[in-house]
């Protein structure tokens, strides 16, 4: 861990071992870098915090309606005035709707009610 009262000089060598250790561990350099650029974009690494603690069964859930929706960006979110959260996309509703069967569940934005 890198001490934040710690000298410049100390700091950078403390950084050097911590990315020489990250890389030791991954085996691919590529992957370290990868990480690096990621945590740089706004608002990940808060996003990654909330996933990891989010219950196993929610996160999963999330995750794979995610995935169902194929095009990110064709997914469109709406809180209700109790703090429901409804998830969007015609892709996962198509997918959902063809998984769950016509008679057995009925897209109401991303809910499906039985």
């Amino acid at each position: 861990m890198i001490e934040d009262d710690a000298p410049g000089d100390e700091k950078q060598a403390n950084l050097g071992e911590v990315v020489r250790t990250l890389i030791a561990q991954t085996g691919d350099p590529s992957r370290v870098l990868e990480c690096y650029y990621w945590a740089q974009e706004p608002g990940v690494l808060e996003c990654i915090r909330v996933l990891v603690a989010v219950p196993d069964q929610a996160r999963g859930a999330l995750l794979a309606y995610l995935a169902a929706a194929g095009n990110p960006r064709s997914v469109s979110a709406v809180v209700d005035g109790s703090g429901g959260l409804t998830l969007f996309s015609p892709d996962a509703a198509k997918i959902m709707t063809s998984f769950l069967g016509e008679g057995q569940a009925r897209p109401v934005g991303s809910r499906f009610h039985s």
